[in-house]
């Protein structure tokens, strides 16, 4: 859609009180006198009661006015006398040039007039037209953006790539937010465009976000966190992350002069409480608050709220309004689909978010920009995306015992937790053996099957039963065409393995063994799988004592020893698993419809690599070894899958 602009100055009058000055609009300029929606002793407490109005709506109770008759005493005072009649001529030529027709409004105050202040602080998101029986700024064609000017070159149009770079904050003593849910819905807007590139950064400090811009050009800082705001001093202030994780509490005016020298920045959202709250009492600089401290110190366009945002708007006002900045539209525009997304979600949140910008017409791409998907350069296409950190956790902490996965709250994107459901020593005894099926499958294919939708590479991050490795490599077979990479542990450390393509193995895989019959009428076979240690021994002891008949039992030991260490490497891997899954598929006719007792002990990693490659063999039950009985053939069955 393409704007008019209607723009209103609020200014002092020099014959006294106020006047709101057109200063640009479709049919002239004029002014009217500006008469205050309230009285002052009210004015005062409104930015309070646009929230106490916000829960009321939220809980259906009642005693406050209402949405719209705030905004009606809004639209009163700022459209009366000539400036309104202006307003209906603006709108209705240019409603008659075409359905893709808008007027911009944009609204500016002189905030060097201490006077002026409250008035710039007033929620005017809520403006009400009677006439249409709507909120100006939830209509695609009347968007409203508060407007300051400042004296900066003009923005160059915007060539290439689009970079976003989000910040991820969530202090640990602070209330936790549901920071992922809205790094998954930004990510499912913007990956599959070639010509944004989006890439996250976990824990921030103030300094680390610094760097980070420094390091490489970045257009838009998408901050996600808690902010806040100071009545008496009139700071804004955001809560990044300290050296000790707990919140590192950086103003606005000092965010801002980390920010000034970034000349590639064109748009800042801040997805955290009161980040556009302005003070309201004289004599304090409206330039100390967060959003606006930020506009003077340069960045073209900022995103923020003037009121405490639920997670659930900030999800979906997010993804809405980068799905049209991603399409290229003006920001102001993509603010009004950001607010009908809220307005599908909650019923009053949708005024929350506030838009200052220092740039006439909202264009922070600018023309060259406006390209499609297919027209994007090669050199967009190729990079690489961001990949998606994932934790799985069984184990628990044991006194005296060092607890796996300590770096996951820190490193992983999101963590399925299990240890709920499991007990004794090193957390690896499941309270109940029907959660393997009940709780442990469903849960684990649900969690495996939201990151595939997201068609990012992944990270997987194991500190779990080597049933759940293999189970998770069969919900992300192989064919899926996922970039997998695994972080295996070991006694040589921690090393990242993939399926990579190499050269073949040099050398024998596995042991020459000799398979051990069993009950000839039975269709089932147990396979020992010895990797890091030798299991056959205790296989055949459990088949003898749990009295399981099996056609056969198939040893696969490796090479030339089971060994911690045996193992190098990711192709390694793959190619034991590409052998021991070949040794399954070709199973005879007489073992058709039986099920694999699959009992192993090796690498989680290879054990997800192994699981990739089952598809489509039938029934394969999993054991878990006791490691901690001393007892010989101490499994018991865990996971069911086929």
């Amino acid at each position: 859609m393409k704007y008019q602009d209607f723009e209103v100055k609020i200014q002092a009058d020099p014959a006294g009180g106020f006047r709101a000055e057109l200063v640009n609009s479709p049919v002239g300029e004029t002014f009217s006198a500006f008469k205050i929606p309230f009285p002052r002793r009210r004015l005062d407490k409104l930015p309070l009661l646009y929230e106490r109005l916000r829960k009321a709506q939220q809980n259906g109770s009642k005693g406050h006015p209402s949405a719209e008759e705030i905004g009606q005493e809004l639209y009163t005072s700022l459209f009366s006398g000539d400036v309104g009649r202006r307003f209906h001529e603006s709108l209705a030529n240019v409603e008659a040039l075409g359905r893709d027709k808008g007027l911009r409004i944009r609204l500016s105050f002189d905030l060097n007039n201490s006077d002026l202040v409250f008035l710039a602080a007033l929620p005017w998101e809520l403006l009400w037209d009677r006439s249409k029986n709507d909120f100006l700024c939830l209509i695609p064609k009347t968007p409203l953006v508060r407007y300051i000017p400042m004296h900066r070159s003009p923005l160059p149009d915007l060539e290439g790539q689009l970079k976003v770079l989000v910040v991820q904050s969530s202090p640990k003593d602070l209330e936790p937010l549901d920071l992922k849910a809205e790094w998954r819905a930004l990510w499912k807007k913007l990956e599959p465009r070639p010509d944004i590139f989006v890439d996250t950064l976990l824990h921030p400090s103030l300094e680390g976000v610094q760097k980070k811009l420094l390091d490489e050009p970045w257009h838009v800082l998408h901050f996600m966190g808690h902010g806040g705001f100071d009545q008496e001093s009139g700071q804004g202030r955001l809560n990044f992350e300290g050296p000790s994780g707990d919140a590192e509490r950086v103003t606005g005016t000092l965010l801002a002069r980390h920010l000034r020298s970034f000349p590639d920045l064109r748009l800042v959202l801040l997805s955290a409480c009161k980040s556009g709250v302005m003070p309201r009492r004289k004599g304090l600089d409206p330039f100390s608050s967060t959003a606006l401290a930020l506009v003077q110190a340069g960045v073209p366009a900022v995103v923020a709220t003037q009121a405490p945002i639920a997670d659930a708007a900030a999800i979906a006002f997010s993804a809405a309004f980068y799905d049209r900045i991603a399409a290229r539209d003006p920001v102001d525009a993509a603010m009004v689909q950001g607010r009908l997304a809220i307005l599908r979600t909650l019923p009053f949140d949708w005024g929350t978010p506030i838009l200052f910008t220092r740039v006439p017409d909202s264009d922070i791409l600018g023309t060259a920009a406006k390209v499609s998907h297919q027209e994007a350069p090669a050199s967009c296409r190729s990079r690489q995306p961001v990949p998606l950190r994932l934790g799985i956790r069984t184990f628990s902490e044991t006194p005296g015992r060092a607890l796996w996965g300590q770096e996951m709250e820190e490193e992983c994107d999101d963590i399925l937790d299990f240890r709920s459901f499991f007990t004794g020593p090193g957390g690896r005894y499941p309270k109940d053996p029907a959660i393997w099926q009940a709780e442990i499958v469903p849960g684990l294919q649900k969690f495996l099957q939201s990151a595939i939708s997201l068609h990012r590479p992944i990270h997987l991050n194991f500190a779990n039963h080597a049933s759940i490795a293999f189970a998770a490599g069969y919900f992300l077979e192989s064919k899926s065409g996922l970039e997998i990479t695994l972080r295996q542990r070991g006694h040589a450390g921690v090393a990242e393995w993939r399926a990579l393509a190499g050269a073949a193995h040099k050398g024998t895989l596995f042991l020459r063994e000799k398979e051990i019959p069993g009950a000839g009428d039975s269709r089932d076979v147990a396979v020992a799988l010895s990797i890091t240690l030798p299991v056959l021994s205790h296989v055949q002891h459990y088949l003898e004592t749990a009295q399981l008949a099996v056609h056969r039992t198939v040893p696969v030991t490796l090479a030339p020893a089971p060994s911690p260490l045996g193992v190098r490497d990711g192709l390694h891997a793959f190619r034991l698993a590409e052998g021991i899954a070949l040794r399954l598929r070709e199973r005879p006719s007489q073992e058709s419809g039986g099920t694999a007792h699959l009992f192993a002990a090796a690498p989680n990693a290879m054990l997800f690599f192994l699981g990739q490659l089952c598809q489509g063999l039938g029934k394969i039950q999993l054991y878990e070894h006791d490691f901690f009985s001393g007892r010989p053939g101490d499994y018991s069955p865990s996971i069911l899958l086929g």
